[in-house]
């Protein structure tokens, strides 16, 4: 649930999917790469957008990023046998890694890897985050264990809540390549890999 003073309204979307084509979001293989397709960082952006301080260039950049489709992108995931997949929204890049840890392994993510829209780490800096990636860190900070130089900043992006973000998934490691190029061939030019499934520390996400 959510208390704000802006209007809000929310849609759900029912299917039918195949049975044996169902991806979720737990499965990932300690050995796995993990993939993000889009950049991080449109929760902060559009709280900088309230307070009138984006720029029009970083808006554009976002808003264009935010009506790409993931369809293209799932397709080409889907040829690589992928072992887990998620899309990232409301619980941040780091609160959807937490939904796919099992107590079987564990995640390494190299947060200089990970893509961030122009300006974030700004705004961030300048306490320009909105409540609801306040919330996600509070909730789910407990299973992220930090390197030093890692700073707080660093985890208010990476918790941050995400509108129309890009899948998040893992795949074997000798596919990671291929899948970036066809990828960034297909328009998603931010297509990474972050980070990998590890065997220990079990049901911790590591950032380095």
């Amino acid at each position: 649930s959510i208390e704000d003073e802006s209007l809000k309204y929310g849609i759900a979307v029912t299917g039918i999917i195949h049975p044996e084509k169902v991806i979720r979001n737990k499965g990932g293989q300690v050995g796995d790469s993990i993939i993000l397709t889009k950049q991080i960082g449109s929760g902060i952006i559009n709280t900088a957008l309230k307070a009138g301080l984006a720029s029009p260039e970083t808006i554009a950049i976002v808003t264009t990023s935010m009506k790409q489709l993931n369809r293209k992108a799932s397709e080409i995931m889907m040829k690589f046998n992928v072992t887990s997949a998620s899309d990232v929204t409301g619980f941040g890049l780091l609160g959807h890694l937490v939904e796919m840890l099992d107590g079987s392994m564990g995640i390494t993510i190299f947060h200089k890897a990970v893509p961030f829209f122009p300006d974030v780490e700004d705004f961030t800096r300048m306490g320009i985050v909105p409540a609801g990636t306040h919330e996600n860190k509070k909730a789910r900070e407990s299973f992220i264990v930090t390197e030093s130089e890692i700073q707080s900043s660093m985890l208010d992006m990476l918790f941050d809540a995400q509108t129309s973000g890009g899948l998040l998934f893992t795949v074997k490691k000798e596919n990671a390549e291929k899948i970036i190029e066809e990828m960034k061939q297909a328009g998603f030019a931010y297509a990474s890999i972050i980070g990998e499934v590890v065997p220990e520390p079990k049901g911790k996400i590591v950032l380095k």
